[in-house]
């Protein structure tokens, strides 16, 4: 997909796997490069699926973030799946925590030393 989109990509186009995102200020350049993104896959032989497709949109979902009002914000509901993590007894969930946060860091001030003591316990000689 980034091969037949490369000339798109990071103008107004985001594809991650088979997800494609069209990204746009205003409605008017929007449908127009729907447009181009619609004709390169018919010239492609691929196929939406219809169930699958959003067409619109001001407020969208995409690899757990939000996108809303031309800013890129972490999804609600990670937010509080970290707010709520349960206290991690084991260095495996200890792992999944830092790399839940991690995954935010950029939305996170100051994280690396707000977890510099969970990532600590990672080391063999402070368990």
């Amino acid at each position: 997909m980034n091969h037949i989109f490369r000339l798109f990509i990071d103008n107004f186009v985001v594809v991650y796997l088979n997800d494609i995102l069209i990204y746009n200020y205003n409605l008017r350049e929007h449908l127009l490069h729907l447009c181009q993104i619609l004709e390169t896959l018919k010239c492609h032989q691929l196929y939406l699926n219809p169930s699958k497709c959003t067409f619109v949109m001001t407020e969208v979902e995409f690899l757990d973030h939000v996108i809303r009002g031309g800013k890129v914000q972490m999804d609600h509901k990670k937010v509080l799946a970290i707010k709520d993590w349960s206290e991690p007894k084991r260095v495996a969930k200890l792992r999944s925590f830092l790399g839940l946060t991690n995954y935010y860091r950029k939305f996170i001030k100051s994280l690396s030393y707000i977890v510099a003591l969970l990532t600590k316990l990672l080391k063999k000689d402070q368990r």
